[in-house]
This record gives C-alpha cells, structure tokens and sequence, in this order.
C-alpha cells in the first residue's frame, strides 16, 4: 500500500490526553481527544503495560513491531503493550475523528498494581498482540470508556469499578473468572458497606472507600461483592440510588429537580434517564401512579445489570 504526501507524526509522551486518572497505585486510565491528522504514533517502551481499547477500527500501512503481522485494528477492539516493548502505528489514512464520542481507552498498569492484587509481583505471561480474546475484557473496557462521557455523579466509582474489574481479567483470565467465595462478604461486612453506602450516596463514593468499609482490598471487594450479588458495586449503588428517590417521589412533595440533586444527580434530566432505563417509566409518571402508597416498591433486580451497559 502506498502513501502520497507527508505523515503526520507524534509520540504518545506527547499527545494529549483528556481525564488522565490514577485509580489505585499502579493502575490509571486515560483518553485521548478527537485525532486531527495524525497519520503515524511512535510509543516508546514504558514501565507500564498498556491495554488500548479502541470503537474505531483502523487499517495499518505494516505491523507495529518485529514478530507481528496483524495490520488492521478491529473495531472495538483490545490491544495490548507490555512494558519495554517499541511500537510503531501507521495508519493507512490519517485519523480524522469526527464522533463527539470518545474513541480510546488507555489502561495503564505498573509493577505497584502488584500491591492491589496481594501479589509479589504481576505475571509475566503478557504478550504484545491486537485484537486479543480476552472474555468480557472488551465489554469491561467499554464500560470503562463509556464512564468518561457519563454526566453521572458517580461517575468515579464507575470507572474505577469497569477499570478495576478490567485489570483483573487482562492480568489473570482464569482466576478472575473464577467467582470468589460469597462468603467472604458476611452479614457484619454487608452491614458495614450499607451504611458507608447510606452515608455517602450523594457525595464521593469510590471503590476504595467501600472496600475499606468491608475490611477489603479493592481487588478482593470487587471480586467477593459480584460474586455474593451478581452485580457490579456501581450497579448496586444505581439502584440504592433509585430507591432513594422513589421513597422521595411517594413521602415528599418535593421537585423532580431538588429530588434530583438531594440523590445525587447533576440534572433532573439525567436522574429521568437513570429512572426510565431501570424502571420503564419517568419519575413524574411514576409519582403519579404510585401517590398515596405506604412505601415504594422495590426495584427489580432483574433490570439492574442493564444499569452497567446503559442500555
């Protein structure tokens, strides 16, 4: 394939990034802007393992390093960087993102990620590839992606829980596969993570506090909580959260406006599309339909996972 005119060249050290976080120590994540032009991407070895996800495929002009001989990357794809490893993308036409949508997920990784997952250190079976087959590694990175464009309050707890959940599978498939032990998720510990819950609803929720809550790492919570709910932590905060306002919509004559923001959402719009995913209705519909009852019924947990992916 041949390629007419000058290239476009950067370096990752130096493009920009957009909402660069640091989860844990050792695990961080970061997107990158709308491409303008930019045709080549050199990115130098790193102390880090580098998982890219990307909604966009692309053709390469050749491999990006010596040994591979894949030359397109998949649409919504994962691939992946090991620490001290070259490598060298050049794309067959320059990238010209027009989707206000975010395109990449960056998940870096470093030898202190180690300490999160209670190990001496992180395997060494990594192997630089495109388009890798990981199950449900590409779905917890969207997810990941997807938190970044979310209005949601939560939105921190979000990406850490995907990102966290994320870490896990890249690192080690079948121990992450492996459901944990529900019991380690006790009554005195569900006691405990429910009121920090109650506590902090409308404020700054993260994986980290509601681990510690429990007495847990936040590797080991987000592990045993899925395995003893079926749902990730962030799911299960969603639906508290709708609890909370169907108990407002029935014992307060409140506005959908000041509900909104007494349970945590930034606009009443954005608590009406939470609301109508879970329950099938808007919150001002299902005021009227449910005036005049002792309490609000419970939230069907059914349609929680739905919660996780938006749909």
């Amino acid at each position: 394939m041949r390629h007419h005119g000058p290239i476009k060249r950067e370096a990752l050290a130096v493009l920009p990034h957009v909402g660069v976080r640091e989860l844990f120590p050792g695990l961080s994540v970061a997107t990158m802007p709308r491409a303008s032009g930019v045709q080549e991407v050199v990115v130098e070895p790193q102390d880090f393992s580098l998982a890219m996800y990307a909604r966009r495929g692309r053709d390469l002009m050749e491999p990006v390093a010596p040994g591979q001989t894949d030359c397109r990357v998949q649409s919504r794809s994962v691939s992946l960087l090991p620490a001290g490893i070259r490598t060298r993308w050049l794309y067959a036409t320059p990238l010209h993102d027009t989707s206000p949508r975010l395109q990449t997920l960056h998940l870096r990784l470093t030898d202190d990620f180690a300490a999160v997952l209670e190990r001496a250190r992180l395997p060494q079976t990594l192997q630089l590839g495109l388009n890798v087959q990981v199950p449900g590694l590409m779905q917890r990175m969207e997810r990941a992606l997807a938190a970044f464009e979310s209005p949601d309050a939560f939105r921190a707890l979000a990406v850490q829980s995907a990102a966290l959940s994320a870490a896990s599978l890249l690192l080690d498939p079948q121990a992450a596969l492996t459901a944990a032990r529900a019991s380690c998720l006790t009554l005195r510990r569900r006691r405990a993570l429910a009121a920090y819950v109650e506590a902090h609803l409308t404020g700054d929720l993260t994986v980290n506090g509601m681990a510690e809550s429990v007495g847990l790492s936040p590797y080991h919570f987000i592990r045993v909580f899925k395995a003893a709910t079926g749902i990730t932590p962030y799911a299960w905060v969603v639906g508290k959260r709708l609890e909370r306002i169907k108990a407002a919509l029935i014992d307060t004559e409140g506005t959908l406006a000041d509900i909104a923001r007494r349970c945590g959402f930034a606009t009443q719009s954005h608590m009406t599309e939470v609301f109508r995913r879970a329950v099938g209705t808007t919150p001002g519909r299902w005021r009227q339909e449910h005036r005049g009852s002792v309490t609000a019924p419970e939230l069907d947990e059914d349609l929680i996972p739905e919660l996780e992916t938006g749909r």
